[in-house]
């Protein structure tokens, strides 16, 4: 091109105020989206990869009387971490919700065997507990109960991963009982994960219409 022109200028003075200034580019063009940065000798300049950036969504869902399940899809497939944050989580009976995640074949299916997990409760007076394997299960066991936490999930590795790992904490709304949880899922590694799903592990229907969940999905970019 004849138009226009590219300058690279000296500063006026340099420091200590005469010195000479040497910058020595690299011996190549580097990759694509790479910046020019000083390398480990003060001086000698080289290209390197971008940070990643952490991004975090959130999205929340209000709760109906007599539903069956709280879902939550788009879940983008390079996530970091699930955090589901419930309030005020109730049922209609004496089952445990379970949290079961999912992938988009068929229009959405869901993984509901082969988890290894353990819930459990601690009192003041009594502690109990269970193992299960078809979901991330929080303990509850009562209509008359609700919990007041959150459940996260992560994955084993950054890329391909190929389980899921949770942990959970809440209290009952009370405040005598705390409840707690891990697990890990089933091989997810032939699926890409992009739903997450609360259900109740038998018939139960949620009850409580001050009930509240968010998802907030943490992204490494």
């Amino acid at each position: 091109s004849t138009a226009g022109s590219v300058a690279l200028d000296a500063p006026a003075n340099t420091s200590p105020s005469g010195s000479d200034i040497a910058l020595t580019l690299p011996i190549d063009a580097g990759s694509a989206n790479q910046y020019l940065r000083n390398g480990s000798t003060a001086g000698q300049l080289e290209f390197g990869a971008l940070e990643r950036v952490k991004r975090t969504y959130s999205s929340e869902l209000s709760v109906s009387s007599g539903d069956t399940v709280l879902e939550f899809t788009g879940i983008p497939a390079n996530f970091s971490r699930l955090r589901l944050v419930f309030h005020d989580l109730s049922l209609s009976g004496s089952n445990h919700p379970v949290v079961q995640v999912g992938h988009a074949a068929s229009g959405g299916t869901y993984f509901t065997s082969s988890y290894v997990c353990y819930s459990g409760a601690i009192g003041a007076s009594t502690n109990s507990g269970q193992g299960n394997t078809d979901g991330f299960r929080m303990r509850l066991s009562s209509n008359t109960q609700s919990l007041f936490g959150y459940l996260e999930v992560y994955p084993d590795k950054a890329s391909s991963p190929s389980r899921l790992y949770s942990s959970t904490i809440s209290h009952r709304q009370d405040g005598a009982s705390l409840r707690i949880g891990a697990g890990y899922s089933p091989d997810i590694s032939s699926v890409t994960i992009d739903r997450i799903k609360i259900k109740p592990a038998g018939g139960n229907t949620f009850d409580d219409t001050d009930c509240r969940v968010s998802l907030i999905t943490e992204v490494i970019e």
